[in-house]
């Protein structure tokens, strides 16, 4: 099995990374995971997400759904 790493090695998948989306519910598959936030590429025609509203035109976010996420989100450095 491939490591992300050994993913991010093609020309494809080099801005790729390995997150848990921590979609809302099975049937949602919106996220507000502050990791996906502003990390895609934006691209030429796709100018908003799957509900209608614009797409970051600079960072937009990974997935088809335009998010804010929690400003006040912890994060777990270490145990």
């Amino acid at each position: 099995m491939a490591t992300i790493a050994d993913v991010k090695t093609t020309s494809f998948e080099q801005h790729s990374i390995n997150v848990d989306p921590q979609f809302l519910a099975s049937y949602d598959l919106r996220t507000f995971d502050f990791d996906l936030n502003g990390k895609a590429l934006s691209f030429a025609g796709v100018s908003t997400d799957m509900e209608g509203q614009p797409r970051d035109t600079l960072l937009p976010d990974i997935g088809c759904d335009e998010f804010t996420p929690a400003g006040n989100e912890a994060v777990l450095q270490a145990l």
